[in-house]
């Protein structure tokens, strides 16, 4: 899976969110299942970007085929 750079903030602030949750919760199954949540979404987070801000120096020019 590539993410759009849209799709990598929207997992970021999902993730705030998801570790707020898991501070604040009691319960230890919640707590369990919003752990695994955030190692899902930490995974994602770590994918290449399929726009030119995940290589902000371009510093690889484009093959002959795509120019």
């Amino acid at each position: 899976m590539v993410l759009s750079a849209e799709e990598h903030v929207i997992f970021i602030i999902e993730l705030g969110r998801l570790l707020e949750d898991y501070r604040k919760c009691r319960d230890e199954r919640i707590k369990l299942c919003i752990y695994e949540d955030i190692l899902l979404i930490g995974r994602a987070i770590h994918q290449p970007m399929t726009c030119a801000a995940s290589n902000p120096l371009n510093t690889h020019p484009q093959s002959p085929e795509k120019r």
